[in-house]
């Protein structure tokens, strides 16, 4: 199954490498929940100063059947301002993380918190 995904570039020169990895990684994100509706990911520039590098901040956005999933990436360390592939990567497995958590839940295979005894209604 094919996810629709839209690649949106703020601030920076669109790279057609860089949209090519967004939507590969999107692609995989189906094989762990396959009724994805959709997946939107904004990167633009973090437009603070700098003396070196490029800080990027990267927003993905997946759309589930009741749920919307929001990850942020923000080029922090000074491998990330200098490869933004490398951010997309780390953002798209916090993503990927997020989607598996959300799956569990909705299946049902991880407990609920045990209700404390003022939360009781007789």
């Amino acid at each position: 199954m094919t996810i629709p995904t839209e690649v949106t570039f703020r601030d920076i020169e669109p790279s057609d490498a860089l949209r090519a990895l967004v939507v590969e990684r999107a692609q995989r994100l189906a094989h762990f929940a396959p009724d994805i509706i959709d997946c939107h990911v904004t990167i633009e520039h973090a437009g603070a100063r700098h003396r070196q590098g490029n800080p990027f901040n990267i927003h993905a956005r997946v759309s589930l059947p009741g749920k919307h999933l929001d990850v942020r990436g923000h080029s922090k360390s000074k491998a990330h301002q200098e490869d933004a592939y490398a951010l997309v990567g780390d953002t798209f497995d916090a993503l990927r993380r997020r989607i598996e958590d959300y799956v569990r839940v909705r299946r049902g295979e991880v407990k609920l918190p045990p209700t404390r005894s003022r939360d009781v209604v007789p």
